[in-house]
C-alpha cells in the first residue's frame, strides 16, 4: 500500500508459478531507495483494472509471463483481454503520457513462451504509453533468475531519469486515462461493469425503481384496504 504524501509508482504482475510476482516484489523492494519520494503499489493486472478500477500513476513496471500457448497467466485473463482489444481495434492515443517498463518470463522450449508479454508490449505502446527501457527476457531456459537480477539492475538509471525529466500528469489527465481506460474494459471483457459510467448508475436506478413500484403499489393497496376495512368495523360498532 501507498503512504499518504509519496508518489505512487504501480508495479503489476501475472504469474502462474509465482516467479513474475516474485521479480514485482523484488522491483518494489528496491524502488524507494533508487527513487526517493516514490513508493511502489504492487498487485495483480487484473486487480488494477477490476479493484483499483484502472487508475494509473504516470510510472508503471509490469512483470508477466505466458501461459499455455501465449495465453495470459493468472491474474492477466483481463489485462490480456484488455490489450487484445487495443491491438485488434487500434486504440491509439488511449494511454499518451504513461511511462512504462516491461520484463517478460517464460520459457524457450516453448515456441509461444514470449507471447504474452510481446502483446502487452505492443498494446501499451500502440495506445500511446512510452516504453522506458529494452523489454526484459527471462528464459528459464536460459539463466533466468540471473536475466532478472541483470534487468532490474539496469532499470533504475534509465526510470530516474525519465522520473526527473518528463513532465507529470495531471489529475485530470490520470483521469482522462482511467475514463479511456474503463471505456476499452467496457467493450473488451464481457461482464465488465464501469464503475464511473454515469450510463450505467441511471440504468440501474430504473431497474430498480421500476422492480421497487410495483412493490410499492401493492403496500400501499394493502394498507388502504386494512384502512377502510377497520373504518367499517368503527362504523359497525
Amino acid at each position: 500500500m501507498c503512504n499518504t504524501g509519496r508518489k505512487k509508482v504501480l508495479v503489476l504482475f501475472a504469474s502462474q508459478t509465482g516467479n513474475s510476482q516474485h521479480a514485482a516484489n523484488q522491483i518494489a523492494e528496491q524502488l524507494p531507495s533508487h527513487l526517493p519520494g516514490y513508493e511502489a503499489h504492487t498487485l495483480s493486472l487484473d486487480d488494477f483494472l477490476e479493484v483499483e478500477n484502472g487508475a494509473w500513476s504516470q510510472f508503471v513496471l509490469i512483470c508477466l509471463s505466458s501461459y499455455g500457448v501465449g495465453q495470459a497467466p493468472m491474474g492477466g485473463y483481463s489485462f490480456r483481454e484488455f490489450c487484445d482489444y487495443i491491438v485488434d481495434h487500434k486504440c491509439k492515443e488511449s494511454l499518451i503520457g504513461l511511462k512504462f517498463a516491461l520484463l517478460g518470463l517464460g520459457d524457450s522450449m516453448y515456441t509461444t513462451f514470449f507471447d504474452n508479454p510481446a502483446i502487452t508490449n505492443e498494446a501499451m505502446e500502440l495506445a500511446g504509453a512510452s516504453r522506458i527501457t529494452s523489454i526484459g527476457k527471462a528464459d528459464a531456459s536460459v539463466n533466468q533468475l540471473e536475466s532478472i537480477e541483470e534487468w532490474i539492475g539496469n532499470l533504475w538509471k534509465p526510470l530516474k531519469e525519465i522520473v526527473e525529466e518528463a513532465p507529470a500528469l495531471t489529475e485530470d489527465q490520470l483521469k482522462e486515462l482511467q475514463m479511456n481506460t474503463l471505456k476499452i474494459c467496457e467493450d473488451a471483457i464481457s461482464g465488465f461493469e464501469n464503475p464511473l459510467s454515469s450510463t450505467k448508475k441511471s440504468k440501474k436506478m430504473l431497474v430498480t425503481f421500476f422492480i421497487g413500484m410495483p412493490i410499492f403499489v401493492a403496500l400501499g393497496a394493502v394498507v388502504i384496504y386494512l384502512l377502510i376495512q377497520s373504518d367499517s368495523i368503527a362504523s359497525l360498532t
